[in-house]
């Protein structure tokens, strides 16, 4: 039997699955993608290609989130405002990610919202930029 919940839920999934699609075209290498997954847990699972990303878990999450040009990271995948920025380490480091890309990303991928999912941008890191301050 079904839960109500549950044509929600799978609808989520689905969408989770189309973000995933960007990981297979831009063939990255492994550790080159950042997102927090305290709200981006479903496109990692969906991904088939989860180890491009460099998630909240992850020993050198927080490295690499104050420092992305210098530790290789080159995409960042931000979670649209604002239900979802109180609780994303990216949002948090970065409170003008979603808007201008921070001084240190390009916008180059746009997902609206769809169901019960927030809109995602994904942004190019541009290259190490020693101006922008770091948290030890």
């Amino acid at each position: 039997m079904r839960s109500p919940a549950e044509p929600r839920w799978l609808e989520s999934q689905s969408e989770s699955l189309h973000q995933t699609q960007c990981d297979s075209s831009l063939h990255l290498p492994e550790g080159s993608v950042l997102m927090d997954t305290f709200t981006g847990w479903q496109i990692y699972l969906a991904s088939t290609h989860n180890k491009v990303y460099v998630i909240t878990s992850d020993f050198d999450f927080i490295r690499d989130l104050n420092a992305p040009a210098e530790f290789n990271i080159k995409y960042i995948l931000v979670p649209g405002p604002p239900k979802s920025w109180p609780t994303n380490a990216v949002t948090q480091r970065y409170p003008t990610m979603w808007a201008t890309g921070a001084g240190i990303a390009t916008q180059v991928l746009f997902s609206p919202v769809v169901g019960t999912q927030p809109a995602w941008k994904l942004y190019r890191v541009s290259p190490r930029n020693n101006s922008i301050p770091r948290i030890p």
